[in-house]
């Protein structure tokens, strides 16, 4: 189910990608908590050591959460025959909150398109 998951390459079915939101989010506040727990437990111990290891936990929990976000994303958008470019729009209020539920809810595009094969291996409908 998870090819790739940080790759910018390829297309995902809807399912895939609520699922990867689900699992990112999940773990991203799992890898917050324990950033902030090793943190604050520094700190409070006068462990300059602990404070930055706390501190790179957390930072990297956010990185890797980002970087997952947009190749899922992307590729999404791929399955719908759409640039990754146009997932900027996602950051602008409202619009993107609409954009963001299209990109959800909408069918993939039926057979090959020019980001890969169907994920779900239909073939287009020929006459």
């Amino acid at each position: 189910m998870f090819k790739a998951p940080f790759s910018f390459n390829g297309r995902i079915r809807r399912m895939e990608y609520f699922l990867s939101g689900l699992i990112c989010g999940i773990a991203t506040w799992i890898g917050l908590a324990l950033g902030v727990g090793t943190f604050i437990s520094g700190a409070s111990n006068n462990s300059t050591i602990g404070s930055i290891f706390g501190l790179i936990i957390g930072f990297a929990a956010i990185i890797g959460a980002i970087w997952f976000s947009l190749a899922q994303g992307v590729k999404r958008l791929h399955d719908l025959n759409k640039s990754g470019w146009m997932f900027l729009i996602c950051y602008i209020p409202l619009v993107g909150w609409i954009f963001a539920l299209y990109i959800l809810f909408a069918d993939g595009t039926v057979g090959p398109n020019q980001y890969g094969p169907d994920p779900k291996n239909r073939m287009p409908y020929q006459q």
